[in-house]
């Protein structure tokens, strides 16, 4: 069976991109799954070492009320979107607060373990992009498991500021309770 590799998106994420899309939803009450108003909310965190550092805890919901959850599943197969609205991490040892903070996980297809290294293409099976403010960090090893249906896993791999920047970070963590923005 052929592996279907998709292209590193992590160097394109507008950091405003996913904030744009789910902030669409909530002026769209109607289409907002209902999933999402019953749920108990996303969980989980990321824990982070070397020029960034510290732990982010994936929001339950994002504000202004119980409709959204931190964490959605992107209408386009195999990525979910976790989204802090305001952020404290280190950077460079230094502490900053960081708004509309943006984590991209992406999968070839939920429901498996896949590398994030990056092939001589530029594609990879996996990879985990983070933006903030007008940064943006890709990993460039490490694994990448998510549950079927893509409601929750786990990550475990090194971080880059950029495809030939050796300035890295790890990153460890889980997620779960994601909520299908088509649900």
């Amino acid at each position: 069976m052929a592996k279907h590799r998709r292209p590193l998106r992590g160097l394109v994420i507008v950091p405003m991109l996913a904030v744009t899309t789910v902030g669409g939803l909530l002026g769209l009450g109607s289409l907002v799954p209902a999933a999402a108003a019953s749920a108990k909310g996303s969980s989980g965190s990321f824990t982070f070492s070397g020029r960034l550092s510290g732990t982010l805890k994936v929001p339950a919901f994002l504000p202004p009320g119980h409709i959204i959850t931190g964490c959605a599943i992107s209408t386009q197969a195999g990525t979910d979107v976790i989204q802090w609205p305001t952020a404290k991490i280190k950077v460079g040892g230094k502490t900053k607060t960081f708004h509309n903070v943006d984590m991209q996980v992406d999968v070839n297809k939920f429901g498996h373990t896949y590398p994030m290294t990056i092939d001589s293409s530029g594609a990879s099976l996996g990879s985990v992009s983070i933006s903030y403010g007008s940064s943006n960090w890709m990993t460039r090893s490490g694994t990448i498991t998510t549950s079927a249906g893509g409601k929750s896993g786990s990550v475990r791999g090194t971080l880059s500021a950029g495809t030939s920047s050796s300035t890295t970070a790890t990153i460890k963590g889980s997620w779960s309770g994601c909520v299908s923005v088509d649900a």
